[in-house]
């Protein structure tokens, strides 16, 4: 992946016990796909959507990189009724340095359009 990339991002929950998620990078064409399973016991909630940004648990002790600015853009999800959902009726949460608490981005929402800014 390089700055500027467009990635192409959609999800498909085909049940309560299995979704899929694609990732195209639009420039290079690769495609990546996983499979989410559940039990019928613990099914997918199918009953709300996130976009977000986020950084690997694993990764704790490194910084967060630099992006300066992600934008979500056509960010929307439907579900099986045919009801649209988009970023601008979210509840929006800016990214917080746990030492600190001092903010490390700001987010923003225009209809389905997410702004992520890296302060």
């Amino acid at each position: 992946m390089n700055v500027n990339d467009t990635i192409k991002v959609y999800a498909v929950i085909d049940s309560p016990t299995f979704g899929e998620v694609y990732m195209q990078n639009e420039a290079s064409g690769q495609v990546v796909r996983h499979n989410f399973t559940s039990s019928a016991a613990h099914p997918l909630c199918e009953e709300s959507v996130a976009w977000m940004v986020s950084i690997d648990i694993n990764a704790a002790n490194r910084p967060l990189a630099n992006f300066t600015q992600l934008e979500m853009t056509s960010a929307s999800a439907s579900d099986s009724n045919g009801v649209l959902f988009r970023p601008d009726g979210a509840n929006l949460v800016d990214m917080v340095n746990a030492q600190t608490q001092a903010n490390i981005t700001f987010v923003q929402a225009f209809v389905s359009t997410l702004f992520v800014t890296y302060i």
